[in-house]
């Protein structure tokens, strides 16, 4: 029960730490799409688009071994952090370098290439904060640090665009500072620049965070491929208003990407304190068959609301973006169950695996995306982001079973993701009846996951009166 217990805590303080500000982020969407032009908002997913690519290769993602380094008992503190903030700045200087050649990639980078640097350093300082103060077990401090992001992001934002009328500067500048805020917050409350006043670096130990983080680069890119490549490709198949169009269409799913990083983030955390424990089988079993039943419903009811949601969010000039909802939604419930299968790999350490799926993953995505969005326009490209994480976490949930073998209903769970499937295939051809329909088809899922959500309420009352009573 502790496990548990220790599992519902963090995930908890990640959802007070992450869960107001991707929010928000949603909830300005309306906002963006108001004021920034398809071409301006394209631009915006662009620059941000390539720092999450540009930023594990620099950094030879070294944030990744922050956390799990962070973890051992055996290691100095002071050290894992000097060494990471050593790979923040010397790969912010090679940004600075290379600016010459940007102009012979993209014009378009060239010309905000000064905001890309600067919000690229911050972005780092913030992750690689983020990911210490985790392994730290510095919880509460990362909790409120996302509160902090949230309110100065949306009072930048107010500021910048709906007073100043910045357009897109503005709208880079709220991102720049809301990193700034959050990151400062962290070194200064947890208080980690203690840490940076004994800045040591120790050779063996960079030697070990670089063994293990290297190899999880070609993961990382693969990943951004599967997730990111379309958007170039829209680009030069369609041009930059259709990448704008498709870019806002990922808003929706993001909330269901929402609820998948703020347990991946705790899940990380448990997959790796509880690694070779005796009962970790049926803990891990449990987790991932109560995950797979969040995942699954928050899918089914944003499906049903696609539609409705794209009225309220989306300006008139984007609302077509709507069509390509339900197919990503799904994508990324196999995305986030992708994910969770991650975790038992970065745990034991064997991540060589999380690369060869990835890439294989993205290898279809791109090849398909070559012949369907020309065929069909964008929603080709919400196909084959599905198909590629699909593929994805068939080879990870079969190798991962021969890791750690846990208890799966799999009939169950593919008639659970059939219904998805034809639910959206129903909504984005607005058959006769589509939203019965789809509000048919979830309380199907409902149904078959009654005993899952009685044994979840059970369990969070069971703690919850622990607490109480220990109070």
């Amino acid at each position: 029960m502790n496990k548990y217990r220790k599992l519902l805590t963090d995930t908890g303080l990640f959802v007070v730490s992450n869960f107001a500000s991707k929010l928000l982020i949603f909830l300005l969407l309306p906002l963006y799409t108001n004021v920034l032009s398809t071409e301006e908002y394209a631009v915006a997913d662009l620059i941000t688009t390539t720092i999450n690519l540009t930023f594990p290769v620099l950094t030879l993602s070294i944030t990744e071994a922050t956390l799990r380094f962070a973890f051992d008992k055996n290691v100095k503190k002071n050290e894992v952090l000097s060494s990471s903030v050593m790979f923040i700045v010397i790969s912010t200087i090679v940004v600075i370098c290379v600016k010459p050649l940007v102009a012979g990639i993209s014009s378009t980078l060239y010309q905000y290439w000064g905001y890309f640097i600067v919000c690229f350093f911050f972005t780092a300082a913030h992750n690689t904060l983020s990911y210490f103060s985790r392994g730290c077990d510095k919880t509460k401090v990362f909790a409120v640090s996302g509160i902090v992001h949230s309110v100065f992001l949306v009072g930048c934002n107010i500021l910048f665009l709906l007073v100043f009328h910045w357009g897109l500067d503005g709208y880079l500048l709220s991102i720049i500072i809301s990193y700034f805020a959050s990151a400062f917050y962290i070194l200064m409350l947890a208080p980690f620049y203690k840490e940076l006043l004994h800045f040591r670096l120790d050779v063996s130990l960079i030697k070990e965070m670089l063994n293990y983080s290297i190899p999880m680069i070609p993961t990382i890119i693969a990943w951004w491929v599967m997730q990111t490549s379309d958007k170039y490709m829209i680009i030069w198949k369609l041009g930059l208003d259709q990448s704008g169009i498709y870019s806002v269409s990922y808003k929706i799913p993001s909330i269901l990407t929402i609820v998948s990083s703020l347990f991946a983030q705790a899940w990380q955390i448990s997959a790796i304190s509880n690694y070779g424990k005796k009962d970790n089988q049926s803990f891990v079993g449990n987790v991932y068959v109560f995950f797979n039943m969040v995942s699954v419903l928050s899918c089914a009811v944003l499906i049903t609301s696609s539609e409705m949601l794209g009225k309220v969010l989306f300006a008139k000039d984007y609302f077509i973006a709507w069509k390509c909802v339900p197919v990503l939604l799904i994508a990324y419930v196999f995305s986030g169950l992708s994910g969770f299968l991650a975790s038992n790999f970065t745990a034991a350490k064997k991540t060589k695996f999380l690369f060869v799926s990835t890439s294989i993953g993205a290898m279809i995505n791109v090849l398909l995306n070559l012949f369907l969005i020309e065929k069909v326009g964008i929603i080709g490209a919400a196909y084959t982001t599905f198909i590629g994480f699909f593929v994805t976490w068939i080879m990870r949930l079969y190798v991962s079973q021969k890791l750690l073998k846990i208890d799966i209903p799999y009939i169950k769970h593919i008639i659970m993701y059939l219904i998805l499937v034809f639910d959206a295939v129903y909504m984005y051809n607005e058959f006769p009846l589509y939203y019965i329909v789809s509000i048919i088809a979830f309380i199907a899922l409902l149904a078959m996951n009654i005993n899952e959500i009685k044994r979840v309420v059970f369990t969070f009352t069971s703690i919850l009166r622990k607490k109480i009573r220990a109070n």
